[in-house]
């Protein structure tokens, strides 16, 4: 018996020490693989960007060449005695037999300059050549540089034999900044590639590549490592050279790309434009000897870890191997960890007592605590009686607390608030009753309370009772029936107010209409007209029998529909004249509003081709706004912006948070500290000032469709927003501005305003 538990015990202890070094072995090559992929991943990114440098210091190179190569060519341009001999035989004052010679002993001097200069051609202002020292250009290479150009720039390159040259033309300027004649300078290409073929750090399989774009070809300067023939403009061989050039000499872009295939496995191809010309640089590499070094860094890293893995299972197995056994434990172990667990038990229920004895002194405070608040607390049981209260009762009602208990609430309620106290009774246990009453004290003295309480059960007994605060608020009814006086009394003389405003405004508007009849008239009569003459018309053809109803039929009823469209338009806008509507307002984000305006305007804007450019701020956020109305305003000012705006021009929409002075708050009498704030600007035609001081006016029209009436609406819909709104013209457009108060901040998220 002892030895076949002797047996079964090693037998748990090797299964247990077995379990622990899996897992840890496990968890250690887990927590590897998941810090080397990104450090795989990291050391590739970081060799591309080395490609990059690289690229990056070689462009520096051949940009400092360039600009090596034009500084020569302006000092010899800018040569003062060869530039007054090239301008008096401009002006005929000398002839060419007296001009060659002076000026070829002069350029055989600048061929000094450098050791790549090989020629240099000078021509007069007319573009022919006066002079040639060294190589002999092509004539159609020999090119006059234009009015505009003031610097050397470089022409192109031209090949003699299988040498590539760089041609460069340099204009000659005088002290008035005119242009009297330019030197065409051709240069070997031979420090340049030196700088191409410097393969430093490339490996050897690096290579770097120098070529340009033109409309019909791409080609190379140099040959390129691997090719040592002449340089190429067919590379039909070599797609990612190509496509380098292409995208840095053509497109003038730079940046990084792998190919799918390549003769010569996957490469990394890095490319850049070369600054001042149509020049374009690239780097390519083998993607396994650029990530060779990677890899064998994390194969080493890696080899290491594992070591270390192992190194820490084994110890962890050296360690874990005497606790198995420890984990084994006999019947009188665990009979001596039971009597533990008994003592400890009996120490809980001693700390429960003192505890216990804690409470019973946190209660004492409680009490205290309700002795000293000014709040009467009471308990009521459920017939409704005083089971108990605080002393703070004593003051409010004027008589001890023993004769209140065992008397029910609603004897201190005076008569008309009883029907109403009563409701306590019948309140769940999971609702509150909140109510203000009246409260008559021992002393018949009439005072207010509100009364807050809620039901619950009592353990004990199951019980329904009535726990609540009782606040006098006798000196805030008193106040507020004040205020309720005085503001009767202003709420009478603010109604006669608005009443004698109702009758200046009725007279106002009936005189504008009476005023504006014929304009109204007019608009009315033109395209009713429209539609009596196709109606006439379609009559008589259908009584001749001679009606199209293929084409003419559906034109005749579409310009009728057009037309009745057109009135009622016209009287919707009379109707929002003469009618004053309701403000509803809601807490409502006034860039949602602008935003679903101008995604319905995006067709016409897109119609007149014109560009949009809204800046919304974000500081806006919600305010109280009848979100109906404002879209009406933003609807009105957006579509006459349209209107106004030639096709092709800017249309800009902006918000934000404008915060008036001190001095215009006081000057101004404003509402609020701070405004949302719209801007909707146009840049169309502008108005006289005659036309902008009546362009508020009701029935005003300023093209040739419409009642004239839509700013108008507008205008009474901001100042019943008791914001404003205003017209800036001048030669750079229209701007139409919209303040409107943030007064309601901090308000219900919902009303109504006549």
């Amino acid at each position: 018996m002892t030895m076949d538990y002797q047996n079964q015990t090693k037998r748990l202890q090797k299964s247990i020490i077995l379990a622990s070094a899996i897992g840890i072995f496990t968890v250690g090559v887990i927590v590897a693989l998941a810090g080397m992929i990104p450090l795989y991943e990291y050391l590739k990114e970081e060799e591309k960007r080395n490609i990059v440098l690289a690229l990056n210091a070689k462009t520096v190179a051949v940009e400092e060449y360039l600009a090596r190569v034009k500084d020569v060519a302006m000092q010899i341009s800018s040569r003062t005695k060869a530039r007054e001999a090239l301008d008096a035989y401009n002006m005929g004052i000398i002839n060419s037999s007296d001009l060659e010679p002076f000026l070829k002993r002069i350029l055989l001097d600048a061929m000094s300059y450098t050791q790549d200069l090989w020629g240099i051609t000078r021509l007069d202002s007319k573009g022919l050549p006066v002079v040639e020292v060294g190589i002999e250009l092509p004539r159609e290479y020999l090119i006059p540089a234009k009015e505009d150009q003031s610097v050397p720039k470089i022409q192109g390159l031209v090949t003699v034999g299988t040498t590539p040259l760089l041609v460069v033309r340099s204009p000659i300027i005088d002290r008035q900044a005119k242009i009297i004649g330019t030197d065409i300078l051709v240069l070997r290409l031979t420090n340049l590639r030196r700088i191409i073929e410097d393969y430093t750090g490339l490996g050897q399989t690096g290579e770097a590549f120098l070529g340009f774009a033109e409309t019909d070809k791409v080609g190379l300067l140099f040959p390129m490592r691997r090719h040592h023939g002449p340089a190429s403009t067919n590379l039909s061989g070599d797609q990612a050279v190509f496509t380098a050039l292409q995208a840095s000499a053509g497109e003038r872009k730079s940046g990084v790309f792998v190919t799918d295939s390549s003769v010569n496995g996957k490469e990394v191809v890095a490319y850049g434009p070369i600054r001042g010309s149509n020049w374009g640089i690239g780097l390519k590499i083998s993607l396994d000897e650029l990530f060779a070094p990677v890899r064998r860094q994390i194969y080493a890293t890696s080899t290491i870890i594992l070591a270390l893995i192992a190194v820490g299972t084994l110890g962890m197995v050296l360690l874990v191997r005497p606790l198995a056994g420890k984990t084994i434990i006999h019947t009188d172990e665990l009979a001596r960890e039971i009597r533990e667990k008994t003592s400890n038990l009996r120490q809980e229920l001693r700390e429960r007592k003192r505890m216990e004895r804690w409470l019973r002194d946190s209660e004492r405070r409680y009490q205290m605590l309700l002795a000293n608040i000014p709040d009467v607390i009471f308990i009521l049981d459920d017939k409704g009686c005083f089971s108990y209260v605080n002393v703070q009762v004593e003051k409010f009602l004027a008589c001890k607390v023993r004769d209140i208990l065992d008397t029910p609430l609603e004897d201190y309620v005076v008569p008309e608030d009883k029907p109403r106290i009563r409701k306590i009774l019948e309140t769940d246990v999971a609702s509150i009753w909140d109510e203000e009453v009246g409260i008559i004290d021992r002393n018949r003295e009439l005072k207010h309370s509100r009364i807050r309480c809620n039901a619950s059960i009592e353990e004990e007994t199951g019980n329904k009772r009535y726990e609540g605060v009782m606040r006098d608020i006798t000196l805030r009814k008193r106040l507020e029936q004040e205020l309720k006086s005085s503001r009767e009394e202003l709420l009478e003389k603010i109604r006669i107010i608005d009443d004698l405003y109702e009758h200046i405004v009725q007279s106002g508007m009936s005189k504008c209409i009476s005023d504006h009849t014929a304009e109204v008239a007019h608009e009315l009569r033109q395209p009713l007209a429209i539609i009596g003459g196709v109606a006439r018309r379609l009559e008589r053809r259908i009584r001749s029998g001679n009606v199209d109803t293929s084409q003419e039929l559906p034109e005749s009823c579409n310009i009728m529909i057009h037309e009745v469209e057109r009135l009622e338009k016209i009287l919707t806008g009379l109707i929002d004249f003469t009618t004053h509507r309701t403000l509803h307002l809601e807490k409502t984000d006034p860039n949602q509003i602008i935003e679903t305006v101008l995604e319905k305007t995006a067709s016409r804007v897109e119609e007149k081709n014109l560009r949009l450019e809204k800046s919304l701020g974000g500081e806006v956020g919600d305010m109280l706004l009848d979100p109906t109305l404002f879209e009406q305003v933003v609807r009105y000012l957006v579509s006459n912006a349209i209107d106004a705006s030639p096709p092709g021009e800017v249309l800009k929409v902006e918000t934000g948070v404008s915060i008036p002075s001190e001095r215009a708050q006081e000057a101004g009498g404003l509402a609020s500290e701070t405004y949302f704030e719209m801007k909707i600007s146009n840049y169309g035609t502008s108005m006289p000032k005659d036309d902008l001081q009546k362009i508020f006016s009701p029935f005003y029209v300023t093209s040739s469709y419409g009642a004239g009436i839509g700013l108008t609406v507008s205008k009474r819909i901001i100042e019943d927003h008791n914001g404003s709104i205003s017209v800036k013209c001048d030669e750079e457009g229209t701007v139409f501005t919209v303040w409107l108060p943030f007064i309601h901040r901090g308000g219900s998220d919902l009303m109504v305003v006549s």
